[in-house]
């Protein structure tokens, strides 16, 4: 039964809107579901959007992690910016790799019934929320939030925004973006200079700044030049990730991460192989050459 539409008008709009939907379902790898979207007649972002986890179990789409996949894609179209939605499949993912990272894998289930599944939504996380959502011992809330508070790439603007806001200086936030400071180990480094020439213009502000940094340092104590030359590593590995796994096994000298094999860094969790090769390869090629930072002399 072909319905004849008289609004002509609106359909070339409707079209490119469709179009989005099967982009985002193509690049969030749910090109399968398609038929479905059709049958259903899914065809605006709006109705797109409208979709509950309930609506697609209707759909007969059974898997309920696609179906987490589907919702978040299509909340990411307004950004129209396709770049997100193959991402949030790995967030979920490097979410539970910081938790098995500090051996908190058990946790994983309470922290899909809770839904966190950004590294955003997890970095926020304090010890009255992990009670809240069943994590009962207090080492182990500690854990967690250190080990995303440490979490590298994913949850470092976060962790900088941290620091700023315990010094009761989060309006510099932007301007730490645009000067590049990305993770805490960037703040570590700034000094009176830097701040001035990122727009901090308050002597004072700038002076706490730098002492809220130091403070964290302390904090998360990690002055050692040798850890940093493993983080380097592990970052031009593309596994920045996994530096706190380095840290909590006490992989803490370069010579001790070079003699790591394949079966230690599935024990410490990394289970992917690629990774773990990748990893290996990066410390096997190192020779003590300057990676971009001071070495110890």
């Amino acid at each position: 039964s072909d319905s004849d539409s008289d609004s002509d008008s609106d359909s070339s709009s409707s079209e490119d809107e469709e179009e989005k939907i099967i982009d985002a379902l193509k690049s969030a790898g749910l090109k399968k579901h398609l038929k479905a979207f059709k049958k259903a007649g899914i065809d605006s972002i709006e109705a797109a959007q409208k979709l509950s986890d309930k609506k697609l179990s209707k759909m007969g789409i059974d898997s309920s992690s696609d179906r987490k996949k589907i919702v978040k894609a299509m909340n990411n179209l307004d950004d129209s910016d396709s770049s997100s939605e193959s991402d949030s499949e790995d967030e979920e993912d490097r979410v539970h790799d910081v938790l098995k990272g500090a051996g908190m894998k058990k946790y994983v289930k309470n922290f899909e019934k809770a839904d966190i599944d950004t590294m955003r939504a997890a970095c926020k996380l304090d010890d009255k929320k992990l009670k809240k959502m069943g994590v009962d011992n207090e080492k182990h809330r500690k854990t967690i939030i250190k080990a995303f508070r440490n979490s590298g790439d994913e949850g470092g603007e976060l962790a900088v925004e941290k620091v700023l806001k315990g010094a009761g200086l989060k309006q510099h936030m932007k301007k730490l973006q645009k000067a590049k400071v990305t993770d805490v180990e960037d703040g570590y480094k700034l000094d009176d200079k830097k701040l001035k020439k990122a727009g901090v213009d308050s002597s004072k502000d700038r002076a706490k700044i730098i002492k809220a940094f130091k403070a964290h340092k302390k904090d998360n104590g990690d002055s050692d030049d040798e850890a940093e030359t493993i983080r380097k590593l592990l970052s031009k590995a593309n596994m920045k990730k996994y530096y706190p796994l380095f840290k909590k096994q006490d992989v803490d000298t370069v010579k001790k991460a070079q003699a790591l094999q394949h079966k230690d860094l599935r024990e410490m969790g990394i289970h992917l192989y690629r990774e773990r090769r990748d990893i290996i390869e990066e410390f096997e090629k190192y020779n003590g050459e300057d990676l971009p930072s001071t070495s110890s002399g």
